[in-house]
């Protein structure tokens, strides 16, 4: 994935909303040569869970419909706790990556109130938050 045709830090935020809300979400993901579309789906019976599925978008960057995604690359079901914390820990860093001229240099804006309004939704979902956002 790249940030020139996707906004990826404010994707990935929008999929743990999600998940946080335990509500269905589609996002996709943009490369220069297509992408991929991710779907969250809650389980309806076993709410600790969600369904992750994976699509591929192999020559359509910008856009997809639903007969785009057919077949998952990836399905998997796991519990929302895990997955949140996997995105979570992967934004942290990539926040404390920020801190690095170097870094950012050429990337968009990091969306730091965002993340610490959906950090602080996280730590009050009792959904596996480990500790409070550090300052």
């Amino acid at each position: 994935m790249t940030d020139v045709f996707s906004d990826i830090v404010n994707n990935i935020l929008a999929c743990c909303e999600a998940v946080i809300d335990n509500h269905q979400h589609t996002q996709p993901f943009y490369n220069e040569r297509g992408g991929s579309v991710w779907r969250l789906i809650p389980d309806p019976i076993m709410k600790h869970l969600v369904r992750v599925r994976v699509f591929d978008l192999p020559y359509r960057a910008g856009e997809f419909t639903e007969s785009d995604i057919i077949t998952p690359v990836v399905d998997l079901l796991t519990k929302r706790k895990h997955l949140l914390l996997n995105f979570m820990m992967e934004l942290l860093r990539t926040k404390l990556l920020y801190a690095d001229a170097s870094f950012y240099k050429d990337r968009q804006a990091f969306p730091h109130a965002r993340f610490a309004n959906v950090w602080d939704k996280w730590s009050k979902a009792n959904i596996g938050c480990p500790f409070w956002l550090p300052s």
